[in-house]
């Protein structure tokens, strides 16, 4: 796969160098700019390539609207992944990570490796099939993964808990899969443990043995 270019909007020094040495130092990405705002962020997209966008929720940071934003990616730059940075959502200078148009989030109390993760799954499935408005949270989630159908109507999986064990049979890790639906790792930990509690396994390796997708 070739080097993805990624562009950071966050206004937090220690951090960016953080980020950024964390990236830099991966063959797969490169970190070619940081910004400061919106503005620069947009300005920065029509002079430079760019795959995925790596934002911090902070509104301080926001000097135009969302609903502009989120339209001039969407029209201009549809392939272009938007990875969002959690920040602390008691306050309330952070805005909820499901007004933009993101692909995954991830906080800023990952370790390097489970950042590394997120982005890595990004780079192997389609913008289309990671966003927050994917058809997970449609209403009848049983359309969109017919090869579950047997196993929710067996074991009368939730929803969540569908989307959840979908994701595990395409070898995907807890971390992995709170970034694609836009949970906290602790919602998806539960919701696995639900639904392999409901199909009577106690482990991966027994879910795997009986239930991985051939």
């Amino acid at each position: 796969m070739s080097l993805k270019r990624i562009i950071v909007l966050d206004d937090h020094p220690l951090y960016l160098s953080g980020l950024k040495s964390v990236l830099n130092d991966n063959q797969n990405y490169i970190v070619v700019g940081c910004c400061k705002n919106v503005s620069g962020l947009l300005y920065a997209l029509t002079v430079c390539h760019i795959d995925i966008i790596i934002m911090s929720e902070s509104q301080t940071l926001y000097d135009l609207p969302l609903d502009r934003f989120n339209r001039v990616i969407g029209d201009n730059y549809p392939d272009i992944k938007i990875v969002v940075l959690n920040g602390d959502h008691e306050s309330p200078l952070f805005m909820p990570h499901h007004k933009l148009d993101a692909a995954a989030r991830i906080d800023k109390t990952m370790k390097a490796d489970e950042v590394l993760s997120i982005l890595d799954t990004l780079r192997i499935i389609p913008k289309k099939d990671t966003t927050f408005k994917t058809r997970l949270h449609e209403k009848h989630p049983n359309e969109e993964f017919p090869a579950l159908s047997v196993l929710t109507q067996k074991f009368k999986l939730s929803r969540s808990e569908q989307a959840v064990i979908k994701y595990i049979q395409q070898g995907m890790r807890v971390s992995q899969i709170s970034a694609l639906m836009g949970k906290s790792p602790k919602t998806i930990s539960a919701q696995k443990r639900n639904a392999y509690r409901k199909m009577k396994v106690d482990s991966d390796a027994q879910f795997f043995i009986h239930y991985k997708t051939r």
